[in-house]
């Protein structure tokens, strides 16, 4: 069986992804504050329900990432299966 290899370049991009999951829910997190007119600390404290937004938010844009390129490799047809009649 073939091993499969994640390269150091593939793991930096799907860090910075998910690092931008959790900016863009912390920016939110924020607004809701400034909207409600809450407390700031509540910044801090509801960092566990950011953390969760965040991978939610990763799990979605992984499963659009992953049909994006399928019609994308498809669309240049480029399929790994080749014809061997």
């Amino acid at each position: 069986m073939k091993d499969i290899t994640i390269t150091r370049k593939r793991i930096k991009t799907e860090l910075y992804v998910f690092l931008g999951c959790v900016v863009a829910m912390e920016l939110v997190n924020a607004y809701a504050i400034a909207d409600k007119n809450g407390k700031w600390s509540e910044l801090f404290m509801s960092l566990g329900y950011v953390c969760v937004a965040a991978a939610v938010t990763y799990v979605v844009l992984a499963v659009i990432r992953l049909v994006v390129g399928a019609i994308w490799h498809k669309a240049r047809g480029k399929d790994r299966r080749r014809n061997r009649y």
